[in-house]
């Protein structure tokens, strides 16, 4: 498995807030502007609340960005996966919710230049060649707290088999090697931006290379068979839980049971008959 890279604490955050100060004078629909602008810079981000937990639920209230918050409990089961394209977060505080890619789908794409914060919830069973759960891609940010990545899988695609070697009355013709099979990187998350994470835990998420193709048979002839082809090598698989190719931070953080492992490779193609 492949070490996380640039492991340090995550450092404290001071923040200085600014309120502006009113006169008496002030109408009071002067005064809720004022605090509005002072407390939510971000106001003109709706965000929404999942009412029922559906995908349905949750596309709609994605849809508006800012703050999404929930007002039930159990797993939301997604057949797509949800792209982030605005700064969002979703705050599952006070429910229990569980976000599943069904093992069929990842589950979230952070584009660049956007974060997605996530609170107080779970990713789960999501599917991938890299990142079953979420793709952070370059200069995206995840930030996570009391999350819990657990059943992700990237599962690396298979090579194919060679071609065998066509019939020729002196030689036959060679046969051509197997594929290559793809790396899977990151079971639960792939980054290539910045991760932050505070008390999360990453169980049972696996990477698994894919299996690679199988060598061509040599062709048949009346004189000497064609040779076979070589297999393919087994794709790479690394970082069952977190792949970074950038910056992680990680504090507090459990991993349990995360596995990765190499697709098996090919086998070599038999030789050509000799009618």
């Amino acid at each position: 498995m492949m070490p996380l890279k640039n492991i340090n604490p995550l450092s404290p955050i001071s923040m200085n807030i600014h309120r502006p100060s009113t006169r008496a004078s002030l109408p009071l629909w002067q005064a809720v502007i004022l605090l509005l602008a002072a407390f939510l810079p971000n106001a003109g981000l709706a965000g929404g609340v999942v009412a029922n937990c559906t995908e349905s639920d949750l596309n709609a209230a994605l849809a508006n960005a800012g703050t999404v918050t929930f007002a039930c409990d159990g797993t939301i089961t997604i057949t797509s996966t949800k792209t982030i394209a605005t700064n969002t977060t979703l705050d599952a505080s006070g429910h229990s919710i569980t976000i599943s890619g069904g093992n069929s789908v990842r589950v979230f794409q952070v584009n660049s230049n956007v974060t997605l914060t996530l609170l107080n919830l779970a990713i789960a069973s999501g599917r991938s060649t890299n990142a079953g759960g979420i793709y952070v891609t370059n200069a995206a940010t995840l930030i996570a707290s009391n999350c819990t990545f657990v059943g992700n899988n990237a599962v690396g695609s298979n090579g194919v088999a060679g071609s065998n070697g066509s019939y020729g009355v002196n030689n036959g013709g060679n046969g051509t090697a197997g594929g290559a099979g793809t790396a899977a990187l990151g079971g639960a998350v792939y980054s290539a931006g910045t991760v932050s994470l505070t008390r999360c835990v990453f169980q049972a998420n696996t990477a698994v290379g894919g299996n690679a193709g199988n060598g061509g048979t040599g062709g048949p002839s009346d004189g000497t068979g064609g040779t076979g082809g070589n297999g393919g090598n087994g794709g790479v698989g690394e970082a069952g839980a977190v792949y970074s190719a950038s910056t992680i931070n990680a504090t507090n953080c459990t991993f349990l049971a995360n596995t990765c492992q190499g697709g098996t490779p090919g086998n070599g193609g038999a030789g050509g008959s000799i009618s």
